[in-house]
């Protein structure tokens, strides 16, 4: 069934669709542009499914282009945490209002962009024993799963979670592929358990797909020639700028 959109609301889809693929193999974060762009063209809770599923098509290019690079250590002591994080999500998706919440979760990512950003002066403490502690790895991992389920806002945190933890962009982004389309997987029967996945969304993702595939050739010839410490500061200031988005609940 394909939504009956006007010119504008499909030009502004396949422009997030552009993103999504350029964000999962170019620059990580940048969908903190892409969530009110899409509120545009769904209802505000339809288009958390509807950009899950496109986000799902750009993982797969993502997984396809740097699975190799993956760090599967980080990987593996995060998701257990991210899980119960989902759960919780899920239930306040259905239940409760976003703006009781929204406002902490950017105040987290600020709070691990400013670490990020003071790690080389901050000493050993910050910069080598707090991104390997179990106490904060479950928090971040708890955090990540909640605001992804919630909104698809998990971007800023977990940017500045595999910041921290020293990988480089190829790993960065191989690391970053495999977690989304693992949790991105995870969330598709608890959004349609909600009704958001449905008919006119997945009809969307589906004639998304050449947008994506689109922008994901894109990212792929802009990562190398992308200094590392250009990347860093892109993603540290995406970061900000999605923490200041839920801080002052900017739509």
């Amino acid at each position: 069934m394909i939504p009956e959109f006007t010119t504008a609301q499909w030009v502004l889809g396949a422009a997030c669709a552009l993103l999504v693929g350029f964000s999962k193999t170019g620059v990580a974060g940048i969908g903190i542009v892409i969530i009110p762009i899409m509120a545009e063209v769904f209802d505000p809770r339809e288009s958390t499914a509807a950009m899950l599923l496109m986000l799902i098509v750009g993982d797969v290019f993502a997984v396809a282009w740097y699975r190799r690079h993956a760090v599967w250590r980080t990987l593996l002591a995060l998701l257990p945490w991210v899980m119960p994080g989902i759960l919780l999500g899920w239930y306040a998706l259905g239940r409760l209002d976003e703006k009781q919440f929204k406002p902490a979760l950017g105040a987290l990512i600020l709070v691990l962009a400013v670490l990020q950003i003071l790690k080389g002066r901050s000493g050993e403490w910050v910069a080598k024993k707090l991104p390997h502690a179990w106490w904060f790895i479950a928090f971040v991992g708890l955090a990540a799963g909640f605001a992804t389920m919630l909104g698809n806002a998990a971007g800023g945190i977990m940017s500045m979670f595999l910041l921290a933890k020293g990988l480089r962009k190829q790993e960065f982004m191989g690391t970053s592929a495999w977690f989304y389309f693992i949790v991105n997987l995870v969330k598709v029967p608890f959004s349609a358990n909600l009704n958001l996945v449905n008919p006119h969304t997945l009809s969307f993702a589906g004639l998304m797909i050449p947008a994506i595939a689109a922008g994901a050739l894109v990212g792929v010839r802009i990562l190398p020639i992308l200094p590392q410490k250009v990347f860093d500061g892109i993603v540290v200031a995406i970061a900000i700028l999605a923490s200041v988005r839920l801080i002052v609940q900017w739509p």
